[in-house]
């Protein structure tokens, strides 16, 4: 299918009517070598998924992409590239939707507006004999025209948050905005992108719920270390550091 969106050239964009996972298909093409900027999206997805390999409901009208990166990083460092796409995207859905400050947050990979799931993140990687990262592949799902009826956070769209827009202008507003906060990110460090990403985080100092490795566990929620990690300040213990590997669910604060 021909591409029809004009992106900068640091792209090198493949459309795809149907594909089981745009995810899945980029990692494919980086194994084989294809270059940093490679990017596919689809119409519609067959198969897709999102964090821990849950489904993603994917059908026509909606945005499914993934992009191909290969930064010069240390491997820990790759998982901040979710947080740099969620405030990429965040920047993109306050741009285009009448109520901006409705854009918020949730940790570690969901952006929100009006308190309801619009889009996700999944982020997958390959690292090299010696421990040097190879690819980064980073997958966007965008709810533009429709979203499921049931899900997790009550799920909404673009139009259904009275925005009537295809799928083709958000995927050209959010790759310049991926753009600029992977050059500050690579230029800067992660403290930028940490602090953007905090701005429009929700919940920030409420009580929050926390299963972890099937234990619940009851704190504060303070916002995200210098490496993307949840903070939580658990009373009679201090503050407690937990990843995206570590955490189930999370409950009271986001109801689930």
């Amino acid at each position: 299918m021909t591409c029809s969106v004009e992106l900068d050239s640091f792209y090198r964009p493949t459309a795809l009517r149907k594909v089981g996972s745009t995810n899945d298909n980029a990692k494919q093409l980086a194994e084989v070598g294809a270059p940093e900027g490679t990017l596919i999206w689809a119409r519609e997805q067959t198969h897709g998924r999102g964090r821990q390999g849950r489904h993603w409901s994917s059908p026509p009208g909606n945005l499914y992409a993934s992009l191909i990166l290969r930064p010069s990083i240390a491997v820990d460092q790759a998982p901040q590239f979710s947080f740099v796409a969620a405030v990429a995207m965040a920047d993109t859905l306050a741009s285009l939707l009448p109520a901006p400050t409705q854009v918020c947050h949730k940790w570690p990979n969901d952006v929100l507006v009006a308190g309801r799931k619009i889009a996700g993140i999944l982020l997958e990687s390959s690292v090299c004999d010696g421990g040097v990262l190879e690819w980064l592949v980073v997958g966007v799902g965008v709810n533009v025209d429709s979203h499921p009826v049931n899900g997790d956070y009550e799920p909404t769209s673009l139009r259904a948050q009275g925005l009537e827009i295809e799928p083709e202008a958000v995927l050209t507003a959010l790759c310049d905005r991926i753009l600029g906060w992977r050059e500050r990110w690579l230029g800067e460090g992660f403290a930028p992108v940490r602090a953007a990403w905090q701005d429009r985080a929700l919940g920030i100092n409420d009580l929050l719920l926390v299963e972890v490795s099937g234990q619940i566990m009851e704190g504060n929620y303070l916002g995200i270390d210098e490496n993307g990690a949840l903070v939580l300040d658990v009373p009679g213990s201090g503050r407690r550091l937990i990843t995206v590997g570590e955490v189930g669910n999370m409950h009271g604060l986001w109801g689930r």
